[in-house]
């Protein structure tokens, strides 16, 4: 009997956790309706905007369909879409596709906090949720760094990474030699610049900013960048 108390809260703050802290993704098609499916799971009902509630924090296999109709019935899905994209901790992930298969996030809304159930606490867990305790939200840790970095080196397109990065980083937090270590993994000076203005307000060192000016090959790049913070 012991035991099986034991079992049911351990399910049950496992509930809490994930539907405290599951985000949920909105992907809109102006041209088609579109099914999404996360990590492989089942294809979305179709329609021109979808909704997928509950994802876990983390980078997640997005793919999208195309479900274009024909005589009122839906014609055999057509792949549009397949990346893997970073999905934040309990937030309204708000995304477009494009006809060519373009993928955007336009918007990203935090959720609102939960009211504590049954005068129990909400726990506040990061990066890995343990039922009753709080650990504060500090620096991405470096499994998490690492495994950004190396997904940035894959892409292709200095513009896809510099989308990625920018959306991995929100909502955590990044010291400056990390910055600098993701400036590091783009190609045009012009990215590292964007990359390293959008992070500022992400890094808990920013007095050390001055870090990161070494991965600029031109010293404008510096000059604007720190014209840029004055600014903030």
């Amino acid at each position: 009997m012991k035991a099986l108390k034991t079992l049911t809260a351990l399910l049950f703050c496992s509930l809490i956790i994930t539907t405290t802290y599951a985000s949920e993704l909105i992907v809109k098609s102006n041209h088609f309706p579109i099914a999404v499916s996360v990590d492989n799971g089942p294809l979305s009902a179709a329609d021109n905007q979808v909704s997928v509630k509950y994802i876990p924090e983390g980078y997640r296999q997005i793919a999208i369909y195309s479900m274009v109709s024909n005589a009122h019935r839906y014609a055999m899905p057509q792949l549009v879409f397949s990346s893997k994209v970073y999905i934040p901790r309990a937030v309204d992930l708000m995304a477009v596709v494009t006809q060519f298969g373009k993928f955007k996030i336009v918007n990203t809304i935090a959720h609102a906090p939960q009211t504590p159930v049954n005068n129990m606490p909400t726990p506040v867990c990061n990066p890995i949720p343990v039922c009753g305790t709080t650990v504060p939200a500090y620096i991405m840790n470096n499994a998490d760094y690492n495994s950004l970095c190396q997904m940035l080196m894959q892409q292709s397109f200095d513009d896809t990474k510099l989308i990625i990065a920018k959306q991995a980083i929100q909502g955590r937090n990044l010291n400056t030699q990390q910055v600098a270590g993701i400036m590091r993994t783009f190609t045009f000076e012009s990215n590292k610049l964007d990359f390293a203005k959008f992070a500022y307000n992400y890094t808990v060192d920013q007095h050390r900013y001055f870090n990161v000016n070494p991965e600029f090959t031109f010293s404008s790049s510096i000059t604007e960048l720190i014209q840029y913070i004055n600014q903030v």
